[in-house]
């Protein structure tokens, strides 16, 4: 329903001056309605048919002034008339009704850019199917971070992170013998990737005192320049039909020897961390989780692996300086 403003009572004024101009344009549609559907137009200048209503609108057009109520049967015989003129109708309501949610919800501007370094350690795992016993293997994580921070929403400091890193991942084998037995045989995978995390930093804290907690959340792209293994010169094998194999408690072997086939790696990274700041910039500490959606394995029914995927828990450092400066501290 079209709201227009009742007799006796003041014209409510937003401060947003979008709503203003959807309000005028809302206005000359109707205006331009009633000239196109003459019937309307002639409803709308019989006075006698306007004194039950409680609103008031006004339309002036070259030698005709009709100063006239609106009643809400009226507003639906003209958008009937005007289908064009219905979805005009609601899209500018859709406008008004955003335009003031978005209005209502901005908070402090920052527009606050940081740039800085990160380095830590990556304890890595590949998600096989059929399933490889593995320990974690420890790996570096180091490159550079660039964070934008727009505004602080209810109390949630709101900023995008990025990050360009040397990230090696991979696998290291827990290796037992068919009877289920430790063996002296080792085996690790090294895959070295160049990784972009582009991840929203929710922080929420005391920033006047220079502390503050912060969630980490988005998607990751990887792609792999080096793989390479590293394995035990004692490797415990058994003979069957004549063909030497590794000697292995579930039979998977599969994966020595064969170079990774995807190179592209992408997945979902999540996290938790805190930041002090001072006059010299942010030191920051975090912990994020990866998980990799895609496979290093080919995994159609003729590969030897369904699933092959990267998962990883990081514990990183960061440092960061404001550009420009900060002035609030």
């Amino acid at each position: 329903m079209l709201k227009t403003k009742p007799r006796n009572q003041q014209i409510r004024l937003y401060p947003l001056s979008s709503l203003l101009d959807l309000t005028k344009s809302l206005t000359n549609k109707i205006g331009e309605g009633c000239k196109k559907s003459p019937q309307i137009y002639s409803f709308l200048l019989r006075k006698g048919k306007m004194k039950d209503t409680k609103t008031r609108f006004s339309y002036k057009e070259k030698g005709v002034n009709g100063d006239f109520s609106v009643t809400s049967q009226v507003i639906k015989r003209l958008i009937g008339h005007n289908p064009m003129l219905k979805k005009i109708i609601f899209l500018c309501c859709g406008l008004v009704c955003a335009a003031t949610s978005a209005y209502s919800q901005v908070g402090e501007q920052r527009n606050q850019w940081a740039l800085g370094f990160n380095g830590g350690v990556s304890m890595n795992k590949i998600l096989f199917t059929p399933n490889i016993r593995q320990f974690y293997q420890t790996a570096p994580v180091l490159g550079f971070t660039a964070r934008y921070t727009s505004e602080k929403y209810y109390g949630l400091i709101c900023a995008i992170q990025l990050e360009a890193n040397y990230w090696r991942a991979g696998w290291r084998e827990e290796i037992l013998s068919s009877t289920s037995h430790p063996l002296p045989d080792t085996y690790q995978r090294n895959i070295d990737y160049i990784q972009l995390p582009m991840m929203a930093n929710l922080g929420l804290g005391e920033e006047k005192r220079g502390f503050k907690g912060f969630l980490l959340a988005g998607p990751q792209v990887s792609y792999a320049f080096g793989d390479h293994e590293v394995r035990s010169t004692q490797w415990t094998t058994y003979t069957s039909k004549g063909i030497t194999l590794p000697n292995r408690a579930n039979g998977v072997i599969a994966q020595y020897g064969k170079s990774i086939e995807n190179r592209l790696d992408y997945g979902i990274v999540g996290g938790l961390g805190a930041e002090v700041s001072s006059k010299i910039g942010h030191f920051i500490v975090d912990a994020r989780y990866y998980y990799g959606l895609s496979d290093i394995f080919h995994n159609a029914k003729k590969d030897p692996f369904a699933r092959s995927a990267n998962n990883a828990l990081m514990f990183k450092f960061t440092y960061l300086m404001d550009f420009p400066r900060d002035k609030r501290r």
